[in-house]
């Protein structure tokens, strides 16, 4: 790699970046956020029960 220092942002965090000197950065936590909700009237389908897994295999 050749040319000027070059700054990138990285996570929001400014990072620069030479030809001379690996950088090595940690990845951040993911930010914790509400658990998602289905839209009024668009009750989700469930996975079949145990029971009836093994009366559709038969």
């Amino acid at each position: 790699m050749d040319g000027e220092p070059l700054v990138v942002l990285r996570h929001g965090e400014p990072t620069t970046l030479t030809a001379d000197t690996p950088v090595d950065r940690r990845i951040p936590p993911a930010p914790v956020r509400p658990e998602p909700q289905q839209p009024p009237g668009r009750r989700p389908v469930g996975l079949p029960v145990e029971e009836d897994r093994a009366a559709t295999q038969e």
